[in-house]
């Protein structure tokens, strides 16, 4: 018996072929950081066409309004007509951590180090504190931590498959990792970290991979939704523009 797959699935195949012949042409290029802009531009463009209009993808910084700030970030994945991101540049953003949902970083290859910097990203998220403000002139309501969500995209990796799943046990929120056209690793369970590999034909692991994004993201929204009673963060711009002592 035959599967057919939606139109819409064999596009996104179609743009994952492309995608991987890009980013594997971009390694001609001796420059790295032209490298880097390069690849990082090839993927925001398929991020754009398969990421649901209401989350915003950018690269930058999370910042909370305490003054705390992450390391600079690849991808952003934010909810749109919350709270405003500051542009610091082209593409480079400053965006405040209410809005934040996800933080995925793209590698060429994936190396022993990568585990740290994306340890250092878990670190800095923590310690970030997320506020609601209820009406302008009132005390500031400081809530329970969220999660931000970690991702990982690459095109190789030198650490093995089996390493790979052990680092989500020491980065609780370490949400999906992906190898375009191998395979990709996933948490079975948010808040737990067994783990899932996807593998097989037509860049099953790597829509897969996307699918999972976008389904946490949802899921981190609802979260904080609850957190909020269902007024959201849109105050929460407030003492980011006064400061939080002058709210």
């Amino acid at each position: 018996m035959s599967v057919t797959y939606s139109r819409i699935n064999q596009i996104f195949i179609s743009r994952l072929r492309r995608l991987e012949e890009s980013i594997r042409e971009s390694s001609n290029i001796v420059h790295d950081a032209t490298k880097g802009a390069l690849r990082e531009a090839y993927l925001r463009d398929f991020l754009n066409d398969i990421m649901p209009p209401n989350l915003s993808i950018g690269s930058g910084f999370i910042c909370d309004c305490f003054g705390t700030i992450s390391p600079q970030i690849d991808f952003i994945l934010a909810e749109k007509n919350q709270i405003p991101s500051i542009a610091l540049m082209e593409n480079i953003a400053l965006i405040p951590v209410e809005t934040a949902l996800l933080a995925i970083e793209m590698k060429s290859i994936i190396k022993s180090n990568t585990k740290d910097q994306l340890q250092k990203q878990y670190d800095e998220f923590n310690k970030m504190k997320p506020v609601v403000v209820v009406q302008p002139g009132e005390e500031i309501e400081q809530t329970n931590n969220f999660p931000i969500l970690l991702s990982l995209i690459a095109l190789e990796s030198e650490v093995k498959k089996e390493t790979l799943v052990e680092w989500f046990k020491s980065i609780p929120t370490l949400l999906n990792i992906c190898i375009i056209g191998k395979y990709s690793i996933k948490i079975k369970k948010y808040g737990i970290s067994d783990c899932e590999i996807i593998k097989g034909a037509n860049y099953i692991e790597t829509l897969n991979y996307f699918s999972v994004v976008i389904n946490n993201c949802y899921d981190n929204l609802e979260k904080r939704r609850k957190l909020t009673y269902g007024r959201g963060f849109g105050r929460s711009w407030i003492p980011y523009i006064v400061g939080h002592q002058n709210v």
